[in-house]
């Protein structure tokens, strides 16, 4: 089942403000349900929580990473190189 546009941006948005406050946080679409999304209702379709990281990673806002055969996990997408260090604006 295809999830409603405004459900799908409002758990999309929701695992942006999460990985805003934890950047280093790694985990499974069963435990972004759990932990990440700890406001949206416990019956939040599970489909409505893939397709919305699913959504996040076309934007290249997070990425999926295969641990295993069995075991795939999601996160913010790292910095290649690391933040700039040189950028700092001063005035």
């Amino acid at each position: 089942m295809i999830a409603n546009r405004d459900d799908l941006e409002r758990v999309a948005s929701e695992i942006l403000r999460y990985l805003q406050r934890r950047p280093d946080a790694t985990d499974t679409v069963g435990r972004n349900r759990r932990v990440w999304l700890p406001r949206i209702r416990l019956e939040e379709a599970a489909e409505t929580v893939e397709q919305a990281l699913q959504l996040l990673e076309e934007r290249s806002l997070i990425e999926r990473v295969t641990i295993s055969s069995r075991l795939v996990v999601y996160r913010r997408v790292r910095e290649a190189h690391g933040p700039t260090n040189g950028a700092a604006h001063h005035g």
